[in-house]
């Protein structure tokens, strides 16, 4: 049986950083409204990260990984067979997004490439000072230099890939992968693009931050809440195989739409604190869902959904 052998795609050997300058490029869409590609390459890692972890094995394929050697040589048991049933999408959460964009400001302005500050502050540090109270906190870093012109959204997926490679690997052999941690429920994400030096040479680049933590309790205004979106046909109260509903807007009364869910019909949302009325492809949940019809697991909370609980018109 071959030898498994991932190349980790991004290296810094000489990282000589003298500025960066952050350079948002805009683009008119048919409406001639402008569109941020930075936002809508961090919007597309998080639903690349997503869909990996929906399905990792078939996430592998995708990037080309014998499945076989990592299941037999690679991956411990435990985690086959987390991967096996999939994990639960991240929530993108506010105060990770600015813990991580200003890390990656911070290595910009002093010159270094490192999760520790050189102050000395580790990532747990920096996302506890920003008021994030958090159990398990996990971050990956990453840069892309080029010398002519690449879309943010490729770049995006090129560095996205290479973190995924890393985890499907379990390269982190001390705390085993990251973005398919099956601990971590809320992601930070920042993508910078511009100029900076290395090797005394200028270049174009790509820095890309992520940070993935576990909320202790609810946040300033939310709970993470995490379910199963299903179709009771039977009416027996449990989600049996094929039940699910997959690519289902969740979404609260006002509109707004909270998370969609993945290809098993799992969701994760935050919760808004308060009276809220949640939707599901069109239809409305005949009551507001309180705390004391969940179960709450170390600072998550679950629910399923049965689909046929949802009325048409209320």
């Amino acid at each position: 049986m071959n030898t498994l052998k991932i190349t980790k795609y991004i290296l810094l050997i000489c990282l000589a950083v003298l500025f960066l300058r952050v350079c948002p490029v805009f683009a008119e869409d048919d409406g001639n409204e402008t569109i941020d590609p930075i936002q809508a390459a961090e919007s597309e890692i998080l639903a690349g990260i997503n869909l990996a972890r929906s399905d990792p094995w078939a996430e592998a394929e995708r990037l080309g990984l014998d499945t076989e050697v990592l299941r037999a040589e690679v991956v411990p048991e435990e985690t086959a067979a987390q991967w096996d049933r999939g994990l639960w999408p991240l929530v993108s959460n506010p105060v990770l997004n600015e813990v991580a964009r200003a890390h990656c400001e911070d290595m910009i302005e002093r010159g270094y490439f490192s999760h520790m500050t050189p102050d000395g502050l580790t990532p747990e540090d920096r996302v506890i000072s920003a008021g994030y109270n958090a159990t398990i906190v996990k971050e990956e870093l990453g840069a892309l230099a080029f010398n002519s012109y690449l879309d943010t959204g490729e770049a995006a997926r090129m560095l996205t890939d290479a973190f995924l490679r890393d985890s499907l690997a379990q390269r982190e052999t001390g705390e085993g992968p990251t973005l398919l941690n099956e601990g971590v429920a809320e992601v930070g994400i920042a993508l910078l693009g511009g100029e900076l030096t290395i090797c005394q040479e200028q270049t174009h680049a790509y820095i890309l931050c992520i940070l993935l933590a576990r909320p202790d309790g609810p946040g300033a205004e939310t709970w993470v809440q995490c379910g199963l979106l299903y179709d009771d046909s039977n009416y027996n109260g449990v989600c049996d195989p094929g039940e699910e509903m997959p690519e289902m807007e969740m979404a609260i009364r006002n509109g707004e739409i909270l998370a969609v869910t993945d290809a098993r019909g799992r969701y994760c949302i935050q919760r808004p604190l308060g009276r809220w009325v949640l939707q599901a492809g069109g239809r409305v949940l005949p009551h507001t869902a309180r705390l004391d019809d969940v179960i709450v697991d170390d600072g998550v909370l679950y629910r399923d959904y049965s689909y046929g609980t949802f009325r048409e018109n209320w």
